[in-house]
């Protein structure tokens, strides 16, 4: 009889007839009604989600619409340590009294932190307003990619993701900026599309080294440290030739913005700029190691540490690297492609974190022989912070060594750290430093101590408890992405 009831109540309001509405009781047509409402079906409770790097975090599996009206599905992604603020990322239309199957995914990238932490997916409607009418619950283990055999046949290595921690920044004035002011933020735009390139292009594929973000979507805009007055300058633009020191103080601008707008988060601070002025043809600065750390040369104070840098293993302390940050022009003056399809912006800004992994300029070879090859125990000898023949006096723009090796082209005889950006190859010395710095920067993730059964071996307690916060998993078996056909 209630089944009747409500089979009746459903065609008056649908066709509009004149039916007394007496004869359906008033629980029955609130119980039609709550039956009727658009959902979207997805976890049921708190459900563990372990994912590589690359991976996807399912949306809703199913999309329902009960109603007899159109209804407009929003998708949004809550606020996480993965991907930063709460935004809306897509959109489900469904006619009257359809249904949908969605493989959807919020992909992870690169510049995803690797960690453990909760991702909330939300879905409300044009229909019923703020109500939540679904919800995934994940704690997502998100894990490095699978280990890169790299090394010789006598001497095999197998290579895990070092994921270094970055911030980005947009000065006021710039592009990137737009007309946001200092304290607001904006989307990152080009700049996050030339740091994808530079970890998939350059840095992941030649030193399994990434640069992580804790925001793929809003990032800082900080003030211009000087702004324009009787000069031609404009704003948003900086000076960071010679004594200047409006680099570094845009540097602790950006780390300021971070720490109020996600306190706790560390990494290179990477500024946009309009442009600089009375700086030459710099494109983008980074400040190097201090001198004490060069190998011993005609450098006024190298020396003083020995090997600790131009050596292998590398000894360095965080102190040694509190200095990092990248400035550089805005991305759209940077947007000149190559022929290896890469921006100006890509190559440059990959060139300056090579500095910030303590990579000096020159071809990456030890081109006269008088230090250890990469995987060898013992001092380096190469570029322009290792070679104790420094540069070419009195300019002192290149490398002595670097004469024994004319340059031919880019993938036989220089590197990305050559003085203009031009190429974008890393040698095996080079890399062996730059991971061994990258582990000393602040925030850095070894991708090797992965916590998760199934993937990795699993880390100590003790080791989890200082690295997560949170006892180690339990051996539980792993969610992967549901796909499904529409």
């Amino acid at each position: 009889m209630k089944k009747q009831l409500i089979i009746a109540f459903a065609i008056c309001v649908l066709f509009l007839s004149a039916c007394d509405s007496a004869k359906v009781p008033p629980a029955t047509r609130a119980s039609a009604a709550a039956e009727a409402l658009p959902s979207a079906t997805c976890t049921a409770g708190l459900t563990r989600l372990d994912l590589r790097i690359g991976g996807g975090i399912p949306w809703p599996s199913i999309f329902s619409n009960t109603t007899s009206s159109t209804v407009r599905f929003t998708v949004r992604l809550a606020k996480s340590w993965f991907f930063g603020p709460a935004r809306d990322i897509g959109t489900v239309t469904l006619p009257p009294h359809t249904g949908r199957i969605s493989s959807s995914v919020v992909l992870t990238f690169l510049h995803t932190p690797l960690g453990v932490g909760t991702v909330v997916i939300e879905v409300r409607t044009d229909r019923t307003g703020a109500k939540i009418i679904g919800r995934c619950d994940y704690q997502l283990h998100l894990l490095a990619p699978l280990s890169v055999e790299v090394g010789t046949v006598l001497r095999p290595e197998k290579r895990w993701l070092y994921q270094v921690p970055v911030r980005l920044c947009a000065v006021e004035g710039s592009e990137l900026a737009g007309v946001a002011k200092p304290g607001q933020t904006v989307l990152p735009g080009q700049l996050l599309k030339t740091l994808e390139d530079v970890n998939a292009k350059i840095w992941y594929p030649q030193a399994q080294i990434a640069f992580s973000t804790a925001t793929d979507y809003a990032i800082p805009v900080i003030a211009d440290p000087s702004p324009p007055s009787v000069d031609h300058a404009r704003l948003g633009d900086l000076e960071v030739g010679g004594p200047s020191i409006e680099a570094a103080e845009a540097r602790d601008l950006c780390r300021q913005a971070w720490q109020d707008r996600f306190p706790g988060r560390v990494g290179i601070p990477i500024v946009n700029a309009r442009t600089f002025v009375f700086s030459g043809d710099t494109l983008g600065v980074s400040p190097g190691p201090a001198a004490g750390l060069y190998v011993h040369s005609r450098r006024s104070g190298s020396g003083l540490r020995g090997d600790d840098l131009c050596g292998s293993p590398v000894r360095l302390t965080p102190d040694d690297v509190s200095a990092s940050m990248v400035v550089m022009v805005d991305q759209s003056r940077l947007t000149l492609v190559g022929v290896d399809g890469l921006t100006t912006a890509v190559r440059e800004l990959a060139h300056e974190l090579g500095h910030n992994l303590f990579l000096g300029h020159g071809n990456g070879f030890d081109d006269d022989g008088n230090g250890r090859p990469a995987g060898i125990r013992g001092p380096k000898r190469y570029d322009e912070y290792c070679d104790p023949a420094w540069l070419i006096p009195p300019q002192n723009l290149d490398n002595v060594e670097d004469q024994a090796t004319p340059f031919v082209n880019c993938a036989t005889s220089s590197s990305l750290m050559n003085r203009f950006a031009s190429c974008t190859e890393l040698r095996p010395l080079q890399v062996e430093t730059a991971r061994g710095v990258a582990l000393v920067i602040p925030g850095t993730v070894n991708g090797t101590e992965s916590p998760v059964v199934g993937f990795a071996s699993p880390i100590s307690r003790s080791r989890h408890l200082r690295r997560f916060g949170t006892p180690p998993p339990s051996r539980e078996p792993h969610i992967m992405p549901i796909r499904m056909r529409h």
